[in-house]
């Protein structure tokens, strides 16, 4: 497997290079569920400038080769004990090589003071939840419905 480079989004100028991979990542599962309410895929880049300028965000963009091949963002809390990841993506012709599984130990290991990391994921959606069990997270007794057929499932990480 290749080795991947987390580049950390430091400049604006590289804010339309995250939305554009977040739409394409994203675009399936829109067309699937038609969430227009809570779909990354329905963000615009004033939303990714937003969230690119909250304190305790930051965004990493997923390399191979340089060439960008997904997204990791992560928000922890003011003396970074927790995060959540939210969202990562990884663009449709680059999934199923490892690249999110290398991008999230990665992320895990820059930062040691986190203890504890969160996301969610669609329930509906097998692969994802066996992504992240693989990983290590855990499944929470805590569900979202969005809509009939199409409900979000939270999971933890703690590490030792």
């Amino acid at each position: 497997m290749e080795n991947i480079l987390l580049y950390p989004v430091q400049e604006r100028k590289d804010l339309p290079k995250i939305l554009e991979i977040q739409k394409e990542a994203f675009k399936q599962f829109y067309l699937k569920y038609r969430d227009k309410e809570t779909s990354p895929y329905k963000e615009i880049l004033q939303d990714i400038e937003r969230k690119f300028a909250m304190a305790n965000s930051r965004y990493y963009l997923i390399q191979v080769n340089f060439i960008n091949v997904g997204f990791i963002r992560i928000i922890t809390n003011r003396n970074k004990s927790a995060a959540r990841i939210s969202p990562m993506a990884i663009l449709p012709q680059f999934e199923n090589r490892g690249y999110g599984k290398q991008a999230i130990y990665d992320i895990e290991s820059r930062f040691p003071t986190i203890k504890e990391w969160n996301l969610d994921t669609i329930k509906q959606e097998t692969k994802l939840i066996n992504f992240y069990l693989d990983l290590g997270y855990k499944c929470l007794d805590k569900e979202v419905v969005i809509h009939k057929g199409m409900h979000i499932s939270y999971f933890r990480k703690t590490i030792q």
